[in-house]
């Protein structure tokens, strides 16, 4: 009996979102150092990036990246600029997989020197604590995580950074504490979105699928746009054996994210069950189209032949 599997996505998104405080560079100038405050077009250039990397999407992150480097140029004595500028490079880095050091590195130089241009900024302090999250280093990012929380009570953002940390080294009871405390402060929508994000892939770790579908629709909700949110719920209605519907949301988050192999391997896997052997195939290929060394895939194709399908393996 041939058996589908698929891979299912265990991230616990760390955002590396701005402080909501940023706004104030924005709009107050006379909280602005004079070199920022003369430059006229810096508040057009930190408002539309910080629209741009909120989106969160792969083209607002590299938009926003643009609209930092441009802003640092105008006002190379801002803290806040630095910081923003270092949050862009790391999610380029962690979302193209390339393994480039070079872009990690410059995030790193920005955070401290975001940090030596203002030792009391919250968002500083949780800017370096990403560069250590993503150097493999945990440990540390509490420790920046937990002096920017310590600041600023109110900082969402930092305590969701803070729960990934925690999850990272393996204490999830205290990750899903500050998960939660994240997604109650209500006091920004992306921080709450992710929270419920990663609250419901935790709940999917303990078996909990309704609870998960839950999290999942609280984070769609506020971010409709998110693609791994469609993935995350479309993995959890196969396990209630809900393929049908999961199919629709496979669809969804090719739909937002065409390039996604994970994507086009949990749409076969749903057809495959449902006995849809043609768009099973199609959705297969895609696959391996876009990582030709997907075996499961592989697998998958093989395992069409007598349609003699069995239970569907998660891992």
């Amino acid at each position: 009996m041939y058996s589908v599997r698929i891979r299912v996505r265990r991230i616990f998104l760390l955002l590396f979102g701005f402080h909501l405080n940023i706004f104030l560079f924005i709009f107050i100038p006379f909280l602005i150092p004079p070199v920022v405050a003369a430059a006229g077009n810096t508040d057009d250039l930190f408002s539309r990036g910080v629209e741009a990397y909120n989106s969160f999407s792969d083209a607002g992150i590299n938009l926003s990246v643009e609209l930092f480097e441009a802003a640092i140029k105008e006002a190379p004595s801002s803290s806040p600029a630095h910081a923003a500028l270092a949050e862009g490079y790391i999610q380029q880095y962690l979302r193209t997989g390339s393994n480039d050091k070079k872009l990690l590195k410059k995030a790193t130089s920005l955070a401290e020197r975001s940090l030596l241009l203002d030792a009391k900024s919250p968002m500083a302090h949780k800017t370096l604590g990403t560069t250590y999250f993503a150097s493999g280093k945990p440990e540390e990012a509490i420790e920046e995580f937990e002096r920017a929380v310590d600041m600023e009570p109110g900082y969402a953002r930092a305590w969701l950074n803070l729960g990934s940390s925690y999850h990272r080294i393996g204490d999830i009871k205290t990750a899903a504490s500050h998960f939660a405390r994240a997604a109650e402060l209500k006091n920004d929508p992306l921080a709450e979105a992710l929270a419920h994000y990663n609250l419901a892939a935790l709940s999917y770790e303990k078996g909990d699928y309704t609870k998960a579908l839950s999290s999942y629709d609280k984070a769609k909700t506020i971010l409709p746009k998110y693609h791994n949110i469609y993935y995350g719920m479309g993995i959890t209605l196969m396990q209630l054996d809900r393929d049908k519907e999961a199919v629709d949301l496979f669809k969804k988050a090719i739909e937002l994210k065409a390039g996604d192999a994970d994507f086009h391997m949990g749409l076969a896997s749903a057809y495959h069950r449902l006995g849809k052997k043609a768009e099973a195939k199609a959705a297969y290929y895609r696959a391996l189209d876009i990582d030709p060394d997907m075996e499961d895939a592989r697998q998958g194709l093989m395992g069409l032949e007598g349609m003699n399908i069995g239970p569907l393996n998660l891992y």
